[in-house]
């Protein structure tokens, strides 16, 4: 056996190791409140980290030079097992020498991890060092699991963030926390989530009555997930562990957060598309509760807290899947005719059938006969308040509630605003259904249908007379059947359009009338058409007259327009034509804190146009030579995936700084733009690579075609560079580095304090107005980690607003120049994008409100790579003034191969945007 070198301590070169070790630890965010964190390596790291030469140095210090070679191949022992990470903890234990004993046992390499017991090695070994070394070495890889797993309490879990979103209000509650696995570790999914990956939901239970309903939640995902096909609209489970006395679920995340918070943050949808889109994920639900009672189930909890909504890999804030879940009431059938006996009263209360209502004490600890379709009672009363809110938005839902509990109140109930009186249901729930059925909406005739011959089945006060869950998922397939085979309708617009004198304020998407009509008054215009001489729609009366309204609503191009209606016979009311965006709840990042729920949920739309991909491509004044010299990176050469063109797509007509809206000429909706591209200016990378070339060898009269028109609007602004240095950034640096040194080149002599250089996962910071400084910083810096660059761009925007808003209090005078304007680039992949998009918008009305001009902020996004799932992701970002309604398009999205004059104006210049 080799013996190590005689000295009392690892020569500096293997303590760096060491601390190498230590330094790229992980703290897992599930240790035991009050002790130590405990820590975990990412093993992908690790054995990137220590190559053969690297190992080699460190077997040098410690043994024999000769017998060196042989132990570093047999520890790598590549395609085999390999014994690093046993190394690796012998020699944090401080004995090294011992790994020649290991390397004989194949039970000992690092596969076998971890290991239980000193027995099990063939030296005397200290073995509570031992565990405490192995331990951050050895962490378990998550994977779906058909029912629960114990976990060891010594185990580290790889959970590196996680955020208490709602805490238990008993002790037998459960804990309920948003939490993101480390990525090397995560294979919950098969395909990584776009919009948030290795993001779950954990719920936790404590204590023996905490057990048993944990027991009761797997045995309820378990039997419905288990008897057939996956159901989209079920929410995923991912298996349940026992860990630190302590019971998890681990669930799929829903980025909605639950239907009542959609409703009441979400305007409802007018196009008929988004109305039969949201309607076929509501009427899905069916397919769940069907699958449940097939299975001798009964959910006995369904109501809009329970049906979780998350949206759409591509689409826009309509286009969900709501999803069922929270099984911790769920019963299995006993007796006969599909009846359960059990304890009632567990379940809901506001959306329980009559059967489930219990007056008394008595009542409530008696055995009563509950039929399974108690599940399909309370789903039409979902679906019933759903039709109100397609009608009227979520004050219609809060009239619906209060009439309901009016009505319950004279009855001399329980103040739970039921749709019952303990036999029937309430006329005020008859009088709403009755209403909507009779709506012949042009846009929503889905939700007349819907509440003229499905809700009312479901609503039946006999529980075995009431529509049976076969039944329900028989008839809400056909109505989906029968919707898709008649596509969706058109809405006529108005006739003639007059020209409004309308002031456009974008404070909050405010809109005021300058002029108004005699008799009419002016205020919030929301998204809702205002029908200035007619009824309001109301949840217990729903007016079915228009006198000839005159009617304000914005129209495709985000330009307001004054409608004027003939004079019609007696007929419901239209559907609303368009939506108010409504801005998600702020995301921080998340340390672990515990708070109160905050589910975030932002839309990103993907409109239905593309951008042109015709470009000019300039003629080059260099040689083939100097081309040659100065090669990009193959990753700025090759194509990266670019946004493909529509040949019958409409192109939008932007609206920057409008203070007067203007009339322009009415088109088709679907029809193409007859307004032309701007013909702009483009530069290949390679061609101002030479350029740049020639300056730095001093060559004054080096000629750039175009350069000095595109300088003249980089002057005087502060240019700020965000590198992602992820992991899956690796194989770009080389390529991010190049476009840094480029784009920093051209524009070091225009930001007076110089350049500003942030990393997303790196703390290394650098401001400097040389190029070569900036570059060797990012040279210096190893991709690492997966921290979201959204959040390193939300600091950035944040800090900006905040010193607008410093310089605009300061002084009662407010200049324009008080704050110097801002470009931003953001170097990415695209994988871990975050959530950007609040930040942007806060800046953009923050930016209109006090009257900045639409180019005083950019954000560039230059996209390397060729994942066209993490590319989509930042075409999404590009079209968000779009999708958002913002008044100033401050984002652009081009490829590391594409045009630098659009890498640098893109984003602050219309014309480059609209040449795209």
């Amino acid at each position: 056996m080799p013996q190590p070198s005689a000295q009392s301590t690892f020569r500096p070169e293997v303590n760096q190791e060491l601390k190498w070790i230590k330094e790229h630890s992980v703290e897992s965010c599930m240790g035991e409140a009050g002790s130590p964190p405990k820590l975990f390596t990412p093993t992908p790291a690790i054995r990137e980290h220590f190559t053969h030469s690297r190992l080699l140095t460190i077997l040098e210090k410690l043994f024999d030079e000769t017998e060196c070679p042989r132990l570093a191949h047999r520890i790598l022992n590549q395609g085999h097992d390999p014994y690093l990470l046993v190394f690796l903890i012998l020699l944090q234990c401080g004995v090294p020498q011992f790994i020649e004993d290991f390397l004989q046992d194949d039970e000992l390499s690092d596969k076998h991890l971890p290991f239980h017991s000193a027995t099990q090695f063939p030296v005397d070994i200290d073995f509570k060092a031992f565990d405490d070394n192995q331990r951050p070495l050895e962490t378990p890889v998550l994977q779906p699991n058909p029912g629960t797993k114990k976990v060891h309490s010594n185990r580290v879990l790889p959970i590196e963030q996680r955020e208490v979103l709602k805490t238990r209000d008993s002790p037998t509650a459960a804990e309920i926390s948003r939490i993101k696995v480390h990525p090397d570790f995560d294979r919950l999914e098969q395909l990584a989530e776009i919009h948030h990956p290795h993001v779950y939901i954990l719920k936790s239970y404590r204590g023996p009555d905490g057990k048993r309903k944990f027991d009761v939640e797997v045995q309820g995902y378990l039997s419905t997930l288990n008897s057939g096909a996956p159901i989209k609209s079920l929410t995923k489970f991912y298996g349940g562990i026992i860990y630190q006395e302590e019971y998890h679920l681990i669930l799929e995340y829903a980025d909605g957060g639950n239907w009542e918070e959609y409703m009441q943050r979400v305007e409802p949808p007018r196009r008929a598309s988004d109305i039969s889109s949201l309607w076929q994920s509501l009427l899905e639900v069916a397919q769940v509760l069907h699958r449940v009672h097939v299975e001798g189930g009964c959910h006995q909890d369904v109501n809009p807290r329970n049906l979780l909504v998350k949206r759409k890999p591509h689409g826009n804030k309509y286009d969900v899947y709501i999803k069922l879940g929270d099984f911790n009431r769920y019963h299995k059938v006993s007796g006969t005719a599909g009846t359960i006996y059990a304890r009632d009263m567990y379940g809901t209360k506001r959306y329980g059938a009559p059967e489930c209502y219990r007056p008394d004490q008595y009542a409530q600890n008696t055995l009563l006969h509950v039929p399974q379709t108690v599940d399909v009672w309370s789903l039409g009363c979902i679906w019933s308040e759903a039709a109100v809110w397609f009608g009227e938005g979520w004050d219609g839902v809060r009239r619906f509630c209060d009439n309901r509990q009016q009505e319950v109140q004279t009855l001399h109930m329980e103040d739970i605003a039921c749709f019952h009186d303990t036999a029937k249901m309430l006329e005020c729930v008859k009088h709403v259904l009755q209403n909507m059925a009779s709506m012949a909406s042009t846009e929503d005739d889905l939700s007349a249908q819907i509440c003229r011959g499905l809700i009312p089945h479901m609503l039946h006060p006999d529980g075995q007379h009431r529509l049976k869950s076969s039944d329900l998922l028989s008839r809400t397939q056909a109505i989906l059947n029968r919707r898709s085979s008649q596509g969706a309708n058109t809405f006529d617009p108005p006739q003639r359009i007059l020209e409004p004198d309308i002031e456009h304020d974008f404070q909050g998407l405010n809109l005021r009338r300058t002029g108004t009509a005699p008799g009419s008054s002016g205020g919030r215009l929301n998204r809702r058409p205002v029908h200035m001489d007619s009824p309001p729609l109301t949840a217990t009366g729903i007016a079915n007259t228009v006198e000839s309204p005159r009617q304000m609503t914005l129209a495709d191009d985000g330009r307001v327009r004054l409608y004027h209606q003939p004079r019609q016979e007696k007929r419901p009311l239209p559907a609303p034509a368009f939506t108010t965006p409504v801005l998600p709840s702020r995301s921080r990042p998340w340390q672990g804190k515990s708070r109160e729920q905050d589910y975030s949920f932002e839309p990103d739309e993907l409109p239905d146009y593309h951008r042109s991909s015709t470009t000019r491509i300039p003629r080059s004044r260099t040689s083939a030579g100097e081309r040659a010299n100065c090669a990009p990176p193959q990753d700025v050469l090759d194509p990266a995936p670019r946004y493909m063109p529509s040949e019958t797509a409409p192109y939008p007509s932007h609206s920057r700084n409008d203070s007067r809206l203007q009339e322009e000429p009415q088109r088709a909706p679907h029809a193409p733009s007859t307004e032309g591209k701007r013909s702009v200016r483009r530069m290949e990378v390679p061609t101002a690579r030479v350029w740049m070339e020639k300056k730095k060898r001093g060559n004054g009269d080096a000629y750039l075609d175009g350069w000095d028109e595109v300088r003249k609007q980089l002057k005087a602004r502060d240019h700020e560079f965000i590198l992602d240095d992820c992991y899956s950034s690796s194989e770009h640096w080389e390529g991010m580095c190049y476009i840094l040194e480029l784009l920093s080149f051209m524009v070091q002599y225009d930001d007076p304090d110089g350049i500003v250089l942030r990393f997303s996962n790196s703390d290394d910071m650098s401001q400097s107005r040389d190029p070569q400084k900036l570059k060797a910083c990012a040279d210096g810096v190893t991709p690492r980690g997966s921290k979201c660059f959204g959040d390193t761009l939300e600091k950035v925007l944040n800090d900006y607003r905040q010193k607008l808003d410093y310089h605009a209090h300061a002084s009662r005078t407010r200049r324009v120049d008080d704050v110097r304007p801002l470009s931003i680039y953001v170097l990415t992949n695209g994988e871990n994008l975050g959530s950007p998009a609040v930040p942007i918008v806060e800046l953009v009305t923050r930016l209109t409100e006090l009257k900045y001009p639409g180019k005083h902020v950019g954000v560039q996004f230059i996209s390397f790579g060729q994942n066209e799932v993490w590319i989509e992701s930042l075409r999404q970002m590009d079209v968000m003034s779009q999708t958002w309604d913002l008044p100033e398009d401050i984002v652009d999205t081009e490829p590391s191969n594409g045009d630098v004059y659009k890498m640098l104006l893109g984003a602050i210049d219309r014309k480059y945007d609209d040449a795209s």
